[in-house]
């Protein structure tokens, strides 16, 4: 009976270990396949990673290049401009000595300027005052114009007070009596400011005809002065004094406007000649010290002429003028 229990638990402890020994060759098997995929897969990454730099290897390339040709191309613009510069720092040094070689010129010539009429975009500008009209200024109707009046030009900065002359062109002095009766002027101001010799502006209405005919040549003056006509006026003549300081005149020429100029030269302007109309005068130091801050006003350059960034509008009225003095202090010559 023992025996045959005994060969029974021999038998039954044999089975066991042949399992577990088939399960341990199994988990030995499995452990070599896991062994050889993780070898196969590493050498797959070993092999994989050579491809990937292979392959990105030329867009590394490419981009050192890019990198390269921009630095060359930014080395060569900043060439490129340095040479502009240069370029251009010469254009402004022989600029700044041709300018300097224009006012030797003008020196040597006085610093003669011409008298002409602006471009139309410096005469069409309107500026509106906030100066009032003078009140106290007598009409035209209740002058009388046999008599000495002045012309008053109410600007921001002052009176500027022109003795009217109808001796050296009546026909002007006419037109100027007819832009006061007219009303508010829109189109008066002064737009061009040639310090220290020329102040100019417009008086302009588009109701009004300006003058045609040209003052006559003062007795005595005919072929005296030398007139050097320009381009745009060949044939100027003698149709008025040669200009002193404070003499009032048509611009560019013409007989009556609308373009009108100030002399404010300390000498007489005998550059100019005798070909400029002329229809008044400025004779009182508040008038002229209008004119010096007008002068003081800032300007910008048009071609060969100096603008007044902003025009300065001024109104219309007419004072009588009494010999002596007058209300506003203007004496008569």
């Amino acid at each position: 009976m023992f025996q045959i229990l005994d060969a029974r638990m021999r038998r039954a402890v044999q089975q066991e270990n042949r399992s577990i020994q088939a399960s341990l060759s199994a988990t030995n098997s499995n452990k070599k396949k896991l062994s050889s995929s993780l070898l196969t897969s590493s050498s797959s990454r070993k092999r994989f990673c050579p491809m990937i730099l292979v392959v990105l290897s030329p867009i590394a390339v490419i981009f050192l290049v890019m990198i390269v040709l921009q630095t060359f191309h930014g080395t060569t613009v900043q060439e490129d401009d340095l040479k502009s510069l240069d370029k251009s720092a010469g254009q402004v040094v022989s600029q700044q000595q041709l300018l300097h070689q224009l006012d030797q010129h003008n020196s040597k010539e006085k610093k003669k300027k011409n008298i002409r009429k602006p471009s139309k975009k410096s005469i069409d500008i309107y500026h509106v005052s906030a100066v009032p009209a003078d009140t106290k200024s007598l009409s035209v109707s209740q002058t009388h114009r046999t008599k000495r009046d002045a012309l008053v030009l109410t600007t921001e900065y002052g009176k500027v007070r022109i003795v009217l002359m109808p001796e050296l062109s009546p026909e002007s002095v006419e037109y100027i009596y007819k832009l006061v009766e007219s009303g508010v002027c829109k189109r008066c101001n002064f737009y061009r400011s040639e310090k220290p010799g020329i102040l100019q502006g417009v008086m302009a209405n588009p109701k009004i005809p300006v003058n045609e005919k040209r003052g006559p040549c003062p007795e005595g003056l005919e072929g005296t002065v030398p007139n050097e006509c320009p381009d745009w006026d060949k044939n100027c003549g003698c149709h008025g004094p040669v200009m002193t300081k404070g003499a009032v005149g048509w611009a560019g020429g013409d007989a009556g406007g609308p373009d009108f100029f100030i002399d404010h030269y300390k000498e007489p302007a005998e550059f100019w000649g005798t070909q400029h109309t002329n229809f008044g005068k400025i004779q009182d130091d508040e008038s002229f010290a209008v004119i010096g801050r007008i002068f003081d006003q800032p300007v910008e350059e048009e071609g060969m002429m100096l603008m007044l960034e902003t025009p300065i509008h001024f109104d219309l009225s007419i004072e009588p003028v009494v010999d002596g003095g007058g209300s506003a202090g203007i004496a008569t010559e």
